[in-house]
């Protein structure tokens, strides 16, 4: 198996042109944090218990510019046009010789429990203009070097609200700044969805929506982050509900047309959720920044057709590539040294069988757990839910040692949160979302939990 990518050195321990670059231009050595950044890195920095790596990822401008940030829009575009030729177009990518199976089109929306043909009804009438939605995908550095898609994401994105506030701490713990300093991707991207309706954040009848969960661990993690989404929100002079503790007045004003646009995270968060599908929607048509059903997309099962999505829609080829992907029909585990399983609708790395990092007795467990899951039986079809198999990757590493010769390292994952507020009008995040992780197949160690916050810097 080919050496994982090192971010900091190249083959010959040399620094790699944008750290050596950071190096320069802010005087910090990446490569060797300062104990007592780390230490002010490490003791609860944002408030909850996700610490910030004390080792930053370092990417050239040029990357940045000329595969990232066109590669996300491209496939945020292609995802879009998808949802449109479902929900409101002719279905051009289901006619013979197109790149999807009407089969697996209807399995996969079964298994979010969302009928195409109700999709279509809501969105009668509607324009790809109102398919907004928030997207990140989660990218991992290959061995070669190239960026692979290992997963879409849709809706209230995880880091969504942190990353900002992750390299301002960064800064103020390590004196780094950053080389050209930009403002909050999140308050940039509610401005540019509000302008498309003349409206501007303090205007009367804009209404932020967000949700807190009681669960203890939500309460430590989404709520916390919730905070930060909030005082983003506040910093643009938004009025903001709680959804629960939405009281009769101002459902009412919900309901009768006196909001002119939401800036929502999650359809489902409202109580009950035909209100805001039905009422507010499709009946009273006002602006939702994340509108319903389209998260549809983002469905595993979804993945292994994307690239040719990309052809079909934009007749381009995909600048990001997605890790090889398949969708599993026999209960019979892949070769454990080449493939991880996982579950469409599992979250924050749970239901995901990471079989190259398993002992025989959990590959046994694990068959097990794979033949459980495509035993169920969903009650609309007598379908099993859909679940995938996905070439395993060893994701590039920040070494905990500048020595060339260390393979210790903070894994790294990247999330480029982007934001789709009107056809085509797509803002990809100056800010890079990531998080360091210190080992695979563990849930606690996801892009939304237990990890360390990553602060990405981009280099000239």
């Amino acid at each position: 198996m080919t050496a994982a990518y090192n971010e900091y050195l190249d083959a010959g321990g040399a620094a790699r042109p944008a750290v050596a670059a950071f190096r320069r231009r802010t005087g910090v050595d990446a490569t060797r944090p300062a104990a007592r950044a780390a230490r002010g890195l490490s003791d609860a920095p944002l408030g909850d218990r996700i610490p910030i790596s004390p080792l930053p990822l370092v990417l050239s401008e040029h990357e940045y510019r000329e595969v990232l940030e066109p590669g996300v829009r491209q496939r945020a575009r292609a995802l879009q046009l998808f949802f449109g030729d479902m929900v409101l177009g002719p279905q051009a990518v289901l006619a013979p010789g197109g790149p999807l199976p009407r089969e697996t089109l209807e399995w996969v929306f079964d298994d979010e429990g969302l009928g195409l043909a109700e999709l279509r009804r809501l969105w009668s009438g509607k324009s790809l203009r109102e398919a907004r939605f928030v997207y990140g995908p989660d990218l991992i550095r290959a061995p070669e070097g190239d960026w692979r898609v290992t997963e879409d994401n849709i809706g209230r994105i995880g880091g969504m609200a942190d990353t900002f506030s992750i390299l301002r701490r960064f800064q103020d713990e390590t004196g780094a700044t950053a080389a050209v300093e930009s403002g909050d991707d999140l308050a940039r991207a509610v401005t540019l969805y509000l302008a498309e309706f003349g409206l501007s954040p303090r205007d009367s009848g804009v209404v932020a929506l967000l949700s807190y969960d009681d669960s203890s661990d939500a309460l430590e993690l989404g709520d916390l982050e919730n905070t930060r989404r909030l005082a983003v929100l506040e910093g643009l002079g938004i009025e903001t509900w709680d959804l629960n503790r939405l009281d009769e007045a101002r459902r009412r004003r919900a309901l009768d047309g006196a909001v002119k646009a939401f800036v929502n995270f999650d359809v489902r968060a409202w109580t009950p959720r035909k209100e805001l599908r039905e009422t507010v929607f499709r009946e009273r048509g006002v602006p939702l920044f994340e509108s319903p059903g389209v998260k549809v997309v983002d469905n595993k099962g979804f993945l292994p057709f994307v690239e040719e999505f990309v052809r079909f829609y934009l007749k381009e080829e995909p600048i990001l590539r997605t890790q090889p992907t398949e969708l599993v029909r026999e209960p019979v585990l892949p070769d454990p040294a080449l493939w991880v399983v996982k579950k469409a609708d599992g979250l924050e790395s749970r239901q995901v069988l990471l079989l190259p990092r398993m002992r025989p007795s959990q590959l046994r467990a694990a068959g097990k757990t794979l033949e459980g899951w495509l035993a169920q039986r969903r009650e609309t079809d007598g379908r099993p839910p859909v679940v995938v198999r996905q070439r395993y990757v060893s994701p590039s590493y920040l070494p905990l040692s500048p020595e060339p010769a260390s393979w210790a390292g903070l894994l790294v994952e990247l999330r480029p949160i982007t934001y789709v507020y009107g056809d085509g009008k797509i803002y990809v995040g100056r800010h890079l979302n990531g998080r360091a992780i210190s080992s695979l197949g563990d849930p606690r160690n996801c892009i939304t939990r237990g990890a360390f916050g990553l602060p990405v810097f981009l280099e000239p």
